[in-house]
Protein backbone atom coordinates (compact mmCIF):
# COMPACT_ATOMS: atom_id res chain seq x y z
CA UNK A 1 0.00 0.00 0.00
CA UNK A 2 1.39 3.43 -0.95
CA UNK A 3 1.63 6.55 1.19
CA UNK A 4 -1.20 8.00 -0.88
CA UNK A 5 -3.44 5.04 0.01
CA UNK A 6 -2.56 5.44 3.72
CA UNK A 7 -3.51 9.12 3.62
CA UNK A 8 -6.78 8.35 1.86
CA UNK A 9 -7.68 5.68 4.43
CA UNK A 10 -6.92 8.05 7.30
CA UNK A 11 -9.10 10.83 5.92
CA UNK A 12 -11.88 8.34 5.14
CA UNK A 13 -11.78 6.99 8.70
CA UNK A 14 -12.17 10.50 10.15
CA UNK A 15 -14.96 11.49 7.74
CA UNK A 16 -17.71 10.74 10.27
CA UNK A 17 -18.94 12.88 13.21
CA UNK A 18 -19.23 9.92 15.61
CA UNK A 19 -15.68 8.75 14.88
CA UNK A 20 -14.35 12.28 15.39
CA UNK A 21 -16.07 12.42 18.80
CA UNK A 22 -14.58 9.03 19.71
CA UNK A 23 -11.07 10.20 18.79
CA UNK A 24 -11.53 13.39 20.83
CA UNK A 25 -12.67 11.37 23.86
CA UNK A 26 -9.77 8.93 23.55
CA UNK A 27 -7.25 11.75 23.24
CA UNK A 28 -8.30 12.83 26.74
CA UNK A 29 -7.84 9.34 28.16
CA UNK A 30 -8.01 5.67 27.10
CA UNK A 31 -11.41 4.11 27.66
CA UNK A 32 -13.55 1.03 26.93
CA UNK A 33 -16.63 0.49 24.76
CA UNK A 34 -19.34 0.74 27.41
CA UNK A 35 -17.91 3.93 28.93
CA UNK A 36 -17.53 5.52 25.48
CA UNK A 37 -21.13 4.58 24.61
CA UNK A 38 -22.43 6.17 27.81
CA UNK A 39 -20.38 9.32 27.34
CA UNK A 40 -21.41 9.81 23.72
CA UNK A 41 -25.02 8.75 24.19
CA UNK A 42 -24.91 6.02 21.52
CA UNK A 43 -25.34 2.25 21.64
CA UNK A 44 -22.36 0.05 22.45
CA UNK A 45 -22.56 -1.87 19.10
CA UNK A 46 -22.37 1.48 17.30
CA UNK A 47 -19.23 2.39 19.21
CA UNK A 48 -17.70 -1.01 18.38
CA UNK A 49 -18.48 -0.52 14.70
CA UNK A 50 -16.79 2.89 14.54
CA UNK A 51 -13.82 1.75 16.61
CA UNK A 52 -13.25 -1.03 14.08
CA UNK A 53 -13.00 1.60 11.31
CA UNK A 54 -10.51 3.64 13.34
CA UNK A 55 -8.53 0.51 14.15
CA UNK A 56 -8.33 -0.52 10.49
CA UNK A 57 -6.95 2.94 9.64
CA UNK A 58 -4.24 2.54 12.29
CA UNK A 59 -5.58 5.29 14.53
CA UNK A 60 -6.41 3.25 17.65
CA UNK A 61 -5.56 -0.07 19.22
CA UNK A 62 -7.16 -2.24 21.91
CA UNK A 63 -5.27 -3.58 24.92
CA UNK A 64 -6.44 -5.99 27.58
CA UNK A 65 -6.05 -4.34 31.02
CA UNK A 66 -7.35 -6.32 34.01
CA UNK A 67 -11.08 -6.76 33.46
CA UNK A 68 -11.49 -4.36 30.50
CA UNK A 69 -10.34 -4.06 26.91
CA UNK A 70 -9.07 -0.51 26.79
CA UNK A 71 -8.90 1.54 23.58
CA UNK A 72 -5.86 3.79 23.08
CA UNK A 73 -5.05 6.35 20.40
CA UNK A 74 -1.84 5.38 18.63
CA UNK A 75 0.80 8.10 18.79
CA UNK A 76 2.14 9.85 15.72
CA UNK A 77 -0.52 9.41 13.05
CA UNK A 78 -2.73 12.25 14.24
CA UNK A 79 0.29 14.55 14.44
CA UNK A 80 0.46 14.73 10.62
CA UNK A 81 -0.71 18.02 9.18
CA UNK A 82 -3.45 18.17 6.56
CA UNK A 83 -0.91 19.60 4.09
CA UNK A 84 1.28 16.51 4.58
CA UNK A 85 -1.65 14.23 3.86
CA UNK A 86 -2.64 16.10 0.72
CA UNK A 87 0.91 16.28 -0.61
CA UNK A 88 1.18 12.52 -0.28
CA UNK A 89 -1.30 12.29 -3.13
CA UNK A 90 1.33 13.67 -5.47
CA UNK A 91 3.72 10.84 -4.70
CA UNK A 92 1.65 8.22 -6.51
CA UNK A 93 -0.71 8.14 -9.47
CA UNK A 94 -4.27 7.37 -8.57
CA UNK A 95 -5.97 4.22 -9.78
CA UNK A 96 -8.14 6.37 -12.03
CA UNK A 97 -5.08 7.87 -13.69
CA UNK A 98 -3.70 4.40 -14.32
CA UNK A 99 -7.00 3.26 -15.85
CA UNK A 100 -7.08 6.29 -18.13
CA UNK A 101 -3.53 5.68 -19.32
CA UNK A 102 -4.29 2.01 -20.01
CA UNK A 103 -7.39 3.06 -21.97
CA UNK A 104 -5.32 5.56 -23.97
CA UNK A 105 -2.71 2.93 -24.83
CA UNK A 106 -5.43 0.52 -26.03
CA UNK A 107 -6.85 3.20 -28.33
CA UNK A 108 -3.44 4.08 -29.77
CA UNK A 109 -2.65 0.41 -30.29
CA UNK A 110 -5.90 -0.06 -32.19
CA UNK A 111 -5.72 2.96 -34.49
CA UNK A 112 -1.96 3.20 -35.14
CA UNK A 113 0.34 0.68 -36.80
CA UNK A 114 4.10 1.32 -36.64
CA UNK A 115 3.37 4.96 -35.88
CA UNK A 116 1.01 5.38 -38.87
CA UNK A 117 -2.71 6.12 -38.50
CA UNK A 118 -4.96 3.30 -39.68
CA UNK A 119 -8.15 5.38 -39.46
CA UNK A 120 -9.76 8.03 -37.31
CA UNK A 121 -12.13 6.62 -34.69
CA UNK A 122 -15.80 7.44 -35.10
CA UNK A 123 -16.36 7.78 -31.35
CA UNK A 124 -15.56 11.30 -30.19
CA UNK A 125 -13.74 10.22 -26.99
CA UNK A 126 -11.46 7.84 -28.89
CA UNK A 127 -10.88 10.36 -31.66
CA UNK A 128 -9.64 12.91 -29.14
CA UNK A 129 -7.03 10.41 -27.89
CA UNK A 130 -5.79 9.94 -31.47
CA UNK A 131 -5.74 13.69 -32.15
CA UNK A 132 -3.78 14.33 -28.95
CA UNK A 133 -1.16 11.90 -30.28
CA UNK A 134 -0.87 14.04 -33.44
CA UNK A 135 -0.72 17.23 -31.36
CA UNK A 136 2.17 15.78 -29.34
CA UNK A 137 4.29 15.88 -32.52
CA UNK A 138 4.19 19.70 -32.50
CA UNK A 139 6.38 21.93 -30.38
CA UNK A 140 4.54 24.30 -28.00
CA UNK A 141 4.97 28.07 -28.08
CA UNK A 142 5.77 28.38 -31.78
CA UNK A 143 3.83 29.14 -34.95
CA UNK A 144 3.61 26.80 -37.93
CA UNK A 145 2.84 27.66 -41.53
CA UNK A 146 0.22 25.44 -43.13
CA UNK A 147 2.77 23.52 -45.19
CA UNK A 148 4.79 22.88 -41.99
CA UNK A 149 1.69 21.48 -40.27
CA UNK A 150 1.06 19.25 -43.29
CA UNK A 151 4.65 18.01 -43.26
CA UNK A 152 4.36 16.95 -39.60
CA UNK A 153 1.00 15.22 -40.05
CA UNK A 154 1.87 13.40 -43.27
CA UNK A 155 4.54 11.42 -41.43
CA UNK A 156 1.70 9.51 -39.77
CA UNK A 157 -1.25 10.03 -42.13
CA UNK A 158 -1.49 10.80 -45.85
CA UNK A 159 -4.81 12.67 -45.41
CA UNK A 160 -3.23 15.66 -43.68
CA UNK A 161 -6.15 17.95 -44.62
CA UNK A 162 -8.65 15.96 -42.54
CA UNK A 163 -6.33 15.60 -39.55
CA UNK A 164 -5.38 19.31 -39.66
CA UNK A 165 -9.04 20.32 -39.69
CA UNK A 166 -9.86 17.88 -36.87
CA UNK A 167 -7.06 19.31 -34.71
CA UNK A 168 -8.53 22.79 -35.10
CA UNK A 169 -12.12 21.63 -34.57
CA UNK A 170 -11.11 19.78 -31.38
CA UNK A 171 -9.51 22.94 -30.00
CA UNK A 172 -6.02 21.40 -29.94
CA UNK A 173 -4.67 23.89 -32.50
CA UNK A 174 -5.56 27.48 -33.33
CA UNK A 175 -5.43 29.42 -36.57
CA UNK A 176 -6.60 32.89 -37.65
CA UNK A 177 -9.97 33.25 -39.27
CA UNK A 178 -9.76 33.41 -43.09
CA UNK A 179 -8.98 36.93 -44.26
CA UNK A 180 -7.59 38.13 -40.92
CA UNK A 181 -3.93 37.39 -41.60
CA UNK A 182 -1.47 34.72 -42.67
CA UNK A 183 -2.53 31.16 -41.88
CA UNK A 184 -0.28 30.39 -38.91
CA UNK A 185 -1.07 27.42 -36.71
CA UNK A 186 -0.15 26.95 -33.04
CA UNK A 187 -0.92 24.45 -30.31
CA UNK A 188 -3.77 25.80 -28.19
CA UNK A 189 -2.04 24.43 -25.07
CA UNK A 190 0.77 22.06 -24.21
CA UNK A 191 -0.34 18.45 -24.70
CA UNK A 192 0.44 16.39 -21.61
CA UNK A 193 0.96 13.07 -23.42
CA UNK A 194 4.12 11.37 -24.59
CA UNK A 195 4.66 11.44 -28.38
CA UNK A 196 4.27 8.18 -30.26
CA UNK A 197 7.42 6.44 -31.48
CA UNK A 198 8.94 7.74 -34.71
CA UNK A 199 6.88 6.28 -37.59
CA UNK A 200 8.35 3.19 -39.20
CA UNK A 201 8.97 2.99 -42.94
CA UNK A 202 5.92 2.83 -45.16
CA UNK A 203 5.42 0.23 -47.83
CA UNK A 204 7.00 1.12 -51.16
CA UNK A 205 3.61 2.00 -52.60
CA UNK A 206 3.03 4.44 -49.75
CA UNK A 207 6.41 6.13 -49.76
CA UNK A 208 6.24 9.90 -50.31
CA UNK A 209 7.02 10.84 -53.90
CA UNK A 210 9.85 13.17 -54.78
CA UNK A 211 9.12 16.43 -56.59
CA UNK A 212 9.59 15.09 -60.13
CA UNK A 213 7.42 12.04 -59.45
CA UNK A 214 4.63 14.18 -58.02
CA UNK A 215 4.81 16.52 -61.02
CA UNK A 216 4.59 13.54 -63.37
CA UNK A 217 1.51 12.18 -61.63
CA UNK A 218 -0.17 15.59 -61.71
CA UNK A 219 0.39 15.82 -65.46
CA UNK A 220 -1.04 12.34 -65.99
CA UNK A 221 -4.08 13.26 -63.93
CA UNK A 222 -4.63 16.45 -65.95
CA UNK A 223 -4.41 14.51 -69.19
CA UNK A 224 -6.85 11.83 -68.04
CA UNK A 225 -10.39 12.01 -69.38
CA UNK A 226 -12.78 13.16 -66.66
CA UNK A 227 -15.74 10.84 -66.81
CA UNK A 228 -19.13 12.28 -65.86
CA UNK A 229 -21.87 9.95 -64.66
CA UNK A 230 -23.98 8.39 -61.92
CA UNK A 231 -22.48 6.49 -59.01
CA UNK A 232 -23.71 4.76 -55.89
CA UNK A 233 -22.53 3.44 -52.52
CA UNK A 234 -24.47 0.28 -51.73
CA UNK A 235 -24.93 -1.42 -48.38
CA UNK A 236 -24.59 -5.09 -49.38
CA UNK A 237 -26.32 -6.29 -46.19
CA UNK A 238 -29.47 -4.16 -46.35
CA UNK A 239 -29.41 -3.02 -49.99
CA UNK A 240 -29.64 0.59 -48.88
CA UNK A 241 -28.13 2.98 -51.42
CA UNK A 242 -26.56 6.41 -51.62
CA UNK A 243 -27.08 7.74 -55.16
CA UNK A 244 -24.82 10.47 -56.50
CA UNK A 245 -23.88 12.34 -59.67
CA UNK A 246 -20.60 13.98 -60.63
CA UNK A 247 -18.83 15.65 -63.55
CA UNK A 248 -15.73 13.68 -62.53
CA UNK A 249 -16.57 10.29 -60.98
CA UNK A 250 -13.05 9.79 -59.65
CA UNK A 251 -13.32 12.67 -57.15
CA UNK A 252 -16.49 11.94 -55.14
CA UNK A 253 -15.96 8.18 -54.97
CA UNK A 254 -12.51 8.68 -53.46
CA UNK A 255 -13.82 11.41 -51.16
CA UNK A 256 -16.68 9.26 -49.85
CA UNK A 257 -14.33 6.35 -49.23
CA UNK A 258 -11.82 8.53 -47.36
CA UNK A 259 -14.49 10.24 -45.23
CA UNK A 260 -16.02 6.91 -44.24
CA UNK A 261 -12.63 5.47 -43.40
CA UNK A 262 -11.81 8.42 -41.16
CA UNK A 263 -15.26 8.45 -39.56
CA UNK A 264 -16.04 11.96 -40.82
CA UNK A 265 -18.70 11.33 -43.45
CA UNK A 266 -21.45 14.00 -43.34
CA UNK A 267 -24.23 11.40 -43.77
CA UNK A 268 -24.76 10.08 -40.19
CA UNK A 269 -26.83 7.06 -41.24
CA UNK A 270 -24.24 5.88 -43.77
CA UNK A 271 -21.37 6.46 -41.34
CA UNK A 272 -23.17 4.55 -38.58
CA UNK A 273 -23.74 1.52 -40.85
CA UNK A 274 -20.11 1.66 -42.03
CA UNK A 275 -18.87 1.71 -38.43
CA UNK A 276 -21.09 -1.24 -37.49
CA UNK A 277 -20.65 -3.46 -40.56
CA UNK A 278 -17.18 -2.53 -41.82
CA UNK A 279 -15.88 -1.64 -45.33
CA UNK A 280 -16.44 -5.15 -46.70
CA UNK A 281 -20.21 -4.65 -46.39
CA UNK A 282 -20.25 -1.82 -48.98
CA UNK A 283 -19.66 -1.51 -52.71
CA UNK A 284 -18.72 1.63 -54.65
CA UNK A 285 -20.31 1.42 -58.08
CA UNK A 286 -20.51 3.47 -61.29
CA UNK A 287 -24.04 3.01 -62.65
CA UNK A 288 -23.94 5.06 -65.83
CA UNK A 289 -21.64 7.46 -67.68
CA UNK A 290 -21.90 10.31 -70.16
CA UNK A 291 -20.37 9.95 -73.62
CA UNK A 292 -16.74 11.12 -73.09
CA UNK A 293 -16.86 12.94 -76.45
CA UNK A 294 -19.37 15.40 -75.04
CA UNK A 295 -17.93 18.53 -73.41
CA UNK A 296 -19.20 21.77 -71.90
CA UNK A 297 -22.96 22.45 -72.01
CA UNK A 298 -23.67 19.25 -73.97
CA UNK A 299 -22.00 17.13 -71.32
CA UNK A 300 -23.89 18.96 -68.54
CA UNK A 301 -27.22 18.47 -70.30
CA UNK A 302 -26.52 14.77 -70.84
CA UNK A 303 -25.61 14.31 -67.16
CA UNK A 304 -28.78 16.13 -66.08
CA UNK A 305 -30.84 13.76 -68.23
CA UNK A 306 -29.11 10.75 -66.64
CA UNK A 307 -29.82 12.15 -63.16
CA UNK A 308 -33.52 12.48 -63.88
CA UNK A 309 -33.65 8.98 -65.35
CA UNK A 310 -31.94 7.32 -62.37
CA UNK A 311 -33.94 9.29 -59.82
CA UNK A 312 -37.17 8.27 -61.57
CA UNK A 313 -36.12 4.62 -61.66
CA UNK A 314 -34.72 4.27 -58.13
CA UNK A 315 -36.73 6.87 -56.18
CA UNK A 316 -33.72 7.31 -53.85
CA UNK A 317 -35.60 8.44 -50.76
CA UNK A 318 -37.03 6.84 -47.63
CA UNK A 319 -35.72 3.70 -45.94
CA UNK A 320 -34.29 2.21 -49.14
CA UNK A 321 -31.77 5.00 -49.64
CA UNK A 322 -29.45 7.25 -47.67
CA UNK A 323 -30.42 10.27 -49.80
CA UNK A 324 -32.48 13.03 -48.24
CA UNK A 325 -32.20 15.52 -51.12
CA UNK A 326 -33.24 15.41 -54.74
CA UNK A 327 -30.10 17.23 -55.82
CA UNK A 328 -27.88 14.17 -56.07
CA UNK A 329 -25.02 16.06 -57.72
CA UNK A 330 -24.34 18.73 -55.10
CA UNK A 331 -25.93 17.07 -52.08
CA UNK A 332 -26.38 13.34 -52.22
CA UNK A 333 -27.78 13.09 -48.68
Amino acid sequence: MTEFDDAADLLKALADPTRLRLVRALLEAPSYVEALATGLGVAAPTVSHHLKKLEDAGLVERRREQYYTMVHVLPGLLDRRLRDLVEAAGDDRSAEDRRLEAYRQRILGTFFRDGHLVKLPAQRKKRLVVLEAFAADFAPDRDYAEDEVNAVIVQRCADYCTVRRELVDAGLMTRPRPGTGPQRYRLAAAVDVAPLPVPGPRKDTDMPLDRDARKHRVELYKQAVRQAGIYGIRNLRSGRLLLGSALNLHGPLNRHRAQLGFGSHPCPALQADWNELGPEAFSFEVFDTVDPELQGPERDAALKALEQEWIANLQPFGDRCYNTSGDIRRRAF
